[in-house]
């Protein structure tokens, strides 16, 4: 017997364990002690200011909070009035038991016991020597104790590893505020009131009380009594995020009741020093003796015609002839009943009016009723859209002035149930994909980083677009001077669009001197970035590694820079595609050796051995052996792979092998003569997320290639 003290740090349990060795054998134990938190735990009593409210009423909660010896408890609550039927729509609240959340966690311990029983030893046999055999007709072991070895041999197999310690304290945490918030969609009127018997079987309707049906009216009312309208209907009444309570543990807060009739759910929760935590709930009503209840759309659509629905419920003691009235705008919704009807409810019974009414126009409206007697009287309002008779469409065509045309015909429908004043045509043409290009340059070069590649990006679309618009002998000031959007394939207001720029004081585009600025710093850059060993890497700086991709896209993008007028040092770019030519005939020996499989090597040629190939091609460097090995293996080329081995293989005007790679490519291609478009369709399953998946990127250098190789296609 071991006596053990209890303390509070041992809530809210503890473990003990024993072991204890008899006969050859070990046994162990371990329990689970329960020390409840039970001082942690806060009463709170939640009292309202009446159990029953009239639509708009002003009320008061108080709160009083006791510890677990009922004394006076100074701590923070969290107060939430909201609408009971959301817990209908949701299964319940959406907040679990505080004390639960708090203190019902467990420390977690998985027993692990070690002895040399688990244990084996084997006999040691010199070399060639012989070896002790098995005794017993159950070979290893004696039939008594074959049961308890295996035994052990399952507890070892299924024992955990290691102690559980603390790990049931991660669940604890704070009530967050965003878990008690209602629901934002708004409930229907068409709920169920909490006051119950409202949802009556449809065959009742019909003996509900109307004048219309025959039934018997009550005998002459005195003057109806005017109704105050109900319009503020709210799914949450109240929600206050910190309320503390004095030293006597009390709290008290008003509010104001919406207008809806339903039973309200009262929450607060508490939380105190020590992590004192407990809860309190209560209900309110908001009610009326008679109740009218709308039912109509969620939205209504111009040219509809729509039924609208009033619910009357008569809670007072006598038959009621209620008077009931549908108040619409006439704009856009356009009664075509009689707005006011008259109809017997009885007592605790209800009675259905309808309406139809005509939509037009598009805004939005409101519908009000009413429903009169001379005891009491309700009427709600309430607001809904009205949406166009119709859809916001865009239609859009293509066409092409051949050089052998002047002129160009396009036909079009023009609806006649059409918003005149939305109805827009517009015709956007560009002369040049290099004139649309210029709305995007500004952002390129405002991009913020500076890796190798985008260093590179920055300047060179816009160096290239400089110069297009030169060769084309177009006035680079007058363009300025327009700022206007150049993107035929954007529509909208080509002036707002150009705003968007404003921010850029000197576009480089129209501006030589600021070209030559921006294009020296990005080749000062670049050259500071190279390696010694001649290649790039992903920053640069002395100590970074060369890489085949980036070494590749710098030296093509500063051949294409130079081919643009950029002055470059021609060191560079030589000692760049000397370290592209060592990588190639790197590559080309790996290529070699899969004949024999000696490492290193590789079985097929790849895309990147394709893409170094093209960019050493154009600086008169045509390896014939890698030429070879990527036409033996350019089924195993992503298309993106096929285009710049073509493009190698045409700067090289190897005809042949060119014709064969152009007839592999054009198998993906897709003609659409009705938009006058072509592309590249790439495989199924392509490694889309690699450079050389990229869809954009395929189909532009496929578009280089078709300018050399079908230059009228």
């Amino acid at each position: 017997m071991e006596e053990i003290t209890v303390i509070q740090k041992d809530m809210p349990n503890f473990f003990v364990e024993a072991v204890t060795v008899a006969n050859g054998r070990i046994f162990q134990s371990a329990k689970e002690i329960v020390v409840p938190p039970e001082k942690r735990v806060i009463n709170v009593e939640v009292e309202p200011s009446a159990e029953t409210y009239k639509p708009g009423e002003k009320g008061t909660v108080k709160i009083r909070l006791t510890d677990y010896a009922g004394k006076p408890f100074e701590g923070s609550t969290i107060v939430s009035i909201y609408d009971k039927s959301v817990e209908y729509i949701s299964g319940g609240s959406n907040v679990p038991d505080i004390q639960e959340f708090f203190w019902k966690w467990r420390r977690n311990h998985n027993p692990r016991h070690e002895s040399n029983l688990n244990r084996y030893s084997y006999e040691r046999v010199p070399l060639r020597g012989e070896t002790m055999g098995p005794l017993g007709i159950f070979g290893h072991t004696v039939a008594e104790d074959l049961y308890l070895s295996g035994r052990n041999q399952s507890f070892r197999k299924s024992a955990p590893r290691g102690m559980g310690g603390m790990g049931g304290m991660g669940g604890m945490g704070r009530v967050e505020g965003e878990a008690l918030a209602a629901p934002a969609a708004r409930m229907e009127m068409a709920l169920d009131d909490s006051m119950g018997g409202l949802n009556a079987a449809a065959d009742k309707l019909s003996n509900a009380g109307l004048i219309q049906n025959g039934t018997s009216r009550p005998e002459t009312q005195a003057p109806n009594v005017e109704a105050a309208v109900r319009e503020n209907f709210a799914d949450t009444a109240l929600w206050v995020g910190t309320l503390s309570t004095d030293k006597e543990g009390l709290a008290e807060i008003e509010f104001e009741m919406p207008e809806n009739l339903t039973t309200w759910k009262v929450n607060v929760w508490a939380l105190g020093h020590g992590t004192n935590v407990g809860e309190g709930h209560t209900e309110v009503i908001t009610r009326k003796d008679l109740i009218v209840r709308l039912q109509a759309p969620r939205f209504f659509t111009e040219t509809d015609e729509v039924m609208i629905s009033a619910n009357v419920h008569n809670y007072l003691d006598a038959e009621k002839l209620v008077t009931t009235k549908l108040i619409v705008d006439g704009e856009y919704l356009v009664a075509l009943d009689q707005v006011e009807r008259k109809v017997s409810v009885q007592s605790n019974g209800e009675a259905r009016v309808d309406w139809m009414v005509r939509v037009k126009g598009e805004g939005e409206t409101t519908i009000q009723l009413q429903a009169l007697t001379d005891e009491e009287s309700d009427a709600v309002q309430m607001s809904f859209p009205v949406y166009i008779h119709g859809i916001l469409k865009t239609e859009s065509w293509a066409g092409t002035i051949r050089p052998s045309q002047n002129n160009a015909k396009l036909s079009f429908t023009v609806p006649a149930e059409r918003k005149a004043e939305q109805s827009i045509l517009e015709v956007r043409y560009s002369p040049t994909l290099a004139a649309a290009m210029v709305d995007a340059l500004p952002y390129m070069l405002d991009y913020p980083y500076g890796c190798t590649e985008q260093t590179l990006n920055r300047f060179l679309p816009a160096a290239i677009t400089q110069q297009t618009l030169l060769n084309m002998d177009l006035n680079l000031e007058d363009l300025r001077d327009k700022r206007t959007n150049l993107n035929a394939q954007e529509i909208g207001n080509d002036e707002e669009r150009a705003k968007q720029w404003k921010r850029f004081d000197r576009h480089p585009v129209f501006s030589q001197v600021e070209m030559q600025k921006i294009v020296k710093t990005g080749v000062t850059r670049l050259v500071n970035m190279q390696n010694p060993d001649g290649g790039w890497g992903w920053f640069g700086g002395g100590r970074q590694r060369s890489y085949p991709h980036t070494t590749a896209m710098v030296i093509h993008g500063l051949q294409v820079a130079r081919q643009n007028g950029v002055e470059l040092d021609a060191e560079v770019i030589a000692r760049g595609i000397n370290w592209l030519k060592n990588q190639q005939d790197t590559e080309v020996e790996k290529l070699k050796r899969a004949v024999t499989k000696t490492n290193p090597y590789k079985l097929a040629a790849d895309n990147r051995d394709a893409l170094i190939y093209m960019i050493l091609t154009e600086a008169d460097e045509n390896n014939t052996e890698m030429q070879d090995f990527l036409y033996r293996d350019r089924t195993k080329l992503s298309v993106y792979g096929l285009v710049t081995y073509g493009l190698g293989l045409e700067t090289v005007a190897n005809q042949e092998r060119l014709t064969m790679v152009v007839r592999n490519i054009e198998q993906f291609l897709v003609q659409d003569e009705a938009n006058e478009t072509a592309y590249l369709e790439l495989p199924a399953g392509h490694a889309w997320w690699y450079w050389y998946g990229d869809e954009i990127e395929t189909n532009a250098f496929y578009l280089k290639l078709l300018a050399r190789v079908k230059p009228q296609s």
